[in-house]
């Protein structure tokens, strides 16, 4: 009697505790899958910017010697900095 009464409250117990794990597994792949979306958009903001980045340095609208010039041109490595780290860890 007592056994049994044991071995109906363990597996209450186990029951209990797999709801919990599955809830909290549920909640991080949540919060997983946002991450991705947040960061696909980060991408495709990035993939952007520095293709225009490009662009708009073929055009040579920006002379280098000026201050503006120094400015986009350390623009332009940042976003060329930020394109290949992408291109390296996450497309790989």
């Amino acid at each position: 009697m007592i056994g049994t009464i044991l071995v109906i409250l363990l597996i209450l117990v186990l029951v209990v505790y797999c709801i919990v794990v599955t809830i909290g597994m549920i909640r991080g792949m949540k919060k997983t899958e946002h991450y991705e979306r947040a960061f696909d958009d980060i991408k495709a903001m990035a993939n952007t910017a520095y293709e225009q980045m490009k662009e708009v340095d073929t055009l040579g609208a920006f002379e280098a010697d000026d201050d503006v010039g120094q400015t986009f041109d350390e623009i332009k490595r940042l976003v060329d900095e930020l394109n290949n780290y992408i291109t390296e860890n996450i497309n790989a």
